[in-house]
């Protein structure tokens, strides 16, 4: 064995080297498709968000509010990093200006200092009825004071 090893010395080192180098590639294409995941998902767009922190009570409060309307079915609101989600699904039937009414339901249960960090997007659906112009989407960027809505023409 130790003459095998003393007469192929250099194609053992080479490859030795090559070995080396795919492990090395290896690794670096693992860091490439698999970053780490211990870092967050929003990177550092949520800095600042515990200084404005919306409690679940407060988003109860809303779905409650929200559902005193008659021709409300139900309502979900949750939060997804920095965006209020609201889903509202009316009972057939309801007009649409009506139903996009509700907008002003959603903001003036929150704070300016809510409404200023998070977007807030509001689902208007009508499940039971297919025949209807429903589902519209209406978007509020912190920076705005009202929502813009889809054109579902």
């Amino acid at each position: 064995m130790k003459g095998f090893i003393m007469s192929h010395k250099k194609g053992l080192a080479i490859a030795g080297i090559i070995l080396l180098i795919f492990v090395i590639l290896c690794i670096f294409v693992w860091g490439f498709l698999f970053p780490d995941g211990s870092k967050s998902e929003y990177g550092n767009r949520l800095d600042g968000i515990e200084k404005v922190k919306i409690s679940d009570d407060k988003l109860k409060k809303l779905e409650t509010e929200l559902e005193g309307h008659d021709f409300v079915k139900s309502a979900d609101a949750y939060i997804t990093g920095r965006i209020i989600n609201v889903m509202i699904d009316v009972n057939d039937g309801t007009d649409v200006a009506s139903a996009k009414a509700l907008t002003e339901v959603v903001k003036s249960n929150f704070s300016e200092d809510e409404l200023a960090f998070y977007d807030t997007q509001v689902y208007l659906t009508n499940e039971g009825n297919s025949e209807s112009s429903y589902p519209y989407i209406g978007y509020k960027h912190r920076t705005e004071s009202d929502f813009f809505w889809t054109n579902n023409q």
